[in-house]
């Protein structure tokens, strides 16, 4: 690395507002490597998931009936909620028998239900209960599967080539019309790596391998669609294209998604994702190589998300 590279690295360590003058003046380097960066290193050992569910206590899908009320200091299994009443509910798209969901006559003697953020208690039926606590609704909603339904989501990042803001790569969902990561839901015995690059590939169109990718989440998702019975895990793996990488997508909207586009990093859309993934994005930005933050123009977005994920840790 030549001695001006070094200089102008140390001098926006310390000053990054001068920094990107010296980006706009055409003076600093660019550096971006050949190869997809990920985290600072291959050796990560995931996240899960910390504190209480929110949406899935104030959230549903349109079809749901509305929810028993539940206050935040009532969520825990641990706490005696003795005017509990959950409304039970499972849709008819899963009561129709689609090929990923449990079956009707689902024998629960015996059943130890996996789940990555540990053991799963039950209720007296045999049923699993929700991990994170309660969500005044029991049955399965729509999801498939009794417990955890595992899903893989793919965060994608790169330099815009003209603006040089780090952007994502994300959708609109047709059923909410929510941004989000791209993702869906994992086959039995796929590959999470598997599962992000099918899902991708289905969602954007983007042809992207994940098989050297470590994982920087594997958790319960706060997703509107849990219940006390079923709820959303997940897998987050993040990859990072240069710009000649990001330049041979050819994107496009399809399947489950309205839109599908490149959207510069801001803490406003950051926190406007749906579910939980304004928290993976956070994630992201914490162990995302500190020399492509350093290159940004939305440097200061970054400051202020990555602060925040501090700031929620010292609370808990």
């Amino acid at each position: 690395m030549n001695t001006s590279l070094i200089l102008v690295f140390l001098i926006s360590l310390f000053y990054p507002c001068f920094s990107l003058k010296i980006l706009s003046l055409g003076i600093k380097y660019i550096y971006e490597p050949t190869y997809p960066i990920t985290l600072n290193t291959p050796f990560y050992k995931p996240e899960k998931f910390e504190g209480v569910h929110k949406k899935a206590v104030t959230e549903h899908p349109i079809e749901y009936p509305d929810r028993f009320p539940v206050p935040l200091n009532y969520i825990s299994w641990n706490i005696d909620f003795r005017g509990y009443q959950p409304v039970d509910y499972t849709s008819a798209i899963v009561l129709n028998q689609p090929k990923w969901a449990d079956p009707l006559d689902f024998d629960f003697k015996g059943k130890a239900f996996q789940s990555f953020q540990g053991n799963i208690e039950l209720d007296p039926e045999g049923k699993p209960l929700n991990p994170i606590g309660r969500t005044g609704m029991t049955g399965r909603g729509l999801l498939g599967k009794w417990g955890a339904n595992q899903a893989g989501d793919p965060v994608v990042t790169r330099l815009n080539p003209e603006t040089k803001m780090l952007e994502i790569l994300l959708i609109q969902r047709k059923d909410n019309h929510e941004w989000a990561i791209p993702g869906g839901m994992q086959d039995p015995g796929e590959l999470i790596s598997a599962t992000c690059k099918r899902e991708l590939g289905e969602e954007t169109n983007a042809q992207i391998d994940f098989s050297s990718t470590p994982i920087i989440y594997q958790g319960y998702v706060d997703d509107p669609r849990n219940t006390d019975n079923a709820w959303m895990e997940t897998s987050v793996i993040h990859v990072h294209l240069n710009e000649n990488q990001a330049n041979t997508q050819q994107i496009q909207a399809s399947d489950d998604a309205k839109q599908a586009e490149w959207r510069p990093i801001t803490k406003t859309l950051v926190d406007s994702l749906y579910a939980s993934h304004p928290h993976f994005v956070r994630l992201t930005l914490k162990y995302i190589d500190p020399q492509i933050l350093t290159y940004c123009t939305n440097y200061e977005e970054i400051l202020k998300i990555q602060k925040e994920l501090e700031n929620k840790k010292s609370s808990h």
